[in-house]
């Protein structure tokens, strides 16, 4: 469970649903007992929440208990909510874009309109869909419209990031960004599935530097479209 998502889970989905529910939110054996009829097995901590899929099912089940449907459709269908997920770290990757470059929204339109051209002039991130590409000949799905936009400006942005010298570390906490390298991320940290296959952190090194070598590799496609 990401910093993030224990926040949500300790200031949003839990006293929400104790509301509801007429609970007292600072019961912490009941908090553990609800936690863990929803996991399916007993936990002595809500830190014991493991990655995406679990923490996807007890926002779906605090939902429920709070009657929020808002909270509820994304893992009903978890496209939904890993493609918010990838929306968020374009967004981030933006930021980090506009240290480099004067006009980062027009570098992430010009990208995207070379890649997706298909879907006309002015297609933003919401458009763009998380649903797997067809098969290779490797058997594996291509990544989705919005990893490849993930990929491609994780490539461009670490060319930009080498050339002005910085560290990852010191590109994101310039663009207000949180940064998860090794002397940063929380302890238990853990990587969002791609749609394809495989796996991303949410924001860091690792991601940064695996993405800007599958950016580079894919080749053309990858080229700074200014």
């Amino acid at each position: 469970m990401t910093p993030k998502q224990r926040i949500h889970l300790q200031a949003e989905l839990w006293p929400r649903a104790c509301a509801t529910q007429k609970w007292n939110p600072k019961d912490r054996e009941k908090k553990l007992e609800v936690i863990g009829k929803i996991l399916g097995r007993e936990i002595s901590s809500s830190n014991e929440i493991e990655g995406n899929k679990e923490f996807d099912a007890v926002k779906r089940e605090l939902g429920f208990l709070a009657d929020n449907l808002t909270a509820t459709v994304e893992t009903i269908e978890p496209e939904r909510g890993r493609a918010r997920r990838l929306r968020e770290k374009i967004r981030d990757q933006k930021k980090c874009l506009g240290l480099y470059h004067p006009n980062p929204d027009g570098y992430v339109q010009t990208i995207i309109y070379d890649k997706f051209g298909a879907h006309g002039w002015g297609t933003t991130i919401e458009d763009l869909s998380d649903t797997p590409g067809p098969l290779g000949a490797d058997g594996k799905h291509r990544p989705s419209e919005l990893e490849q936009l993930v990929m491609t400006l994780a490539g461009a942005i670490d060319k930009k990031r080498r050339a002005a010298g910085h560290t990852v570390h010191v590109m994101l906490t310039r663009a207000g960004v949180e940064c998860w390298c090794a002397g940063c991320k929380p302890k238990g940290m853990r990587r969002m599935p791609m749609a394809g296959g495989g796996e991303s952190d949410l924001a860091g090194e690792a991601e940064y530097l695996e993405m800007a070598k599958a950016a580079i590799e894919a080749g053309p496609e990858s080229s700074d479209p200014y």
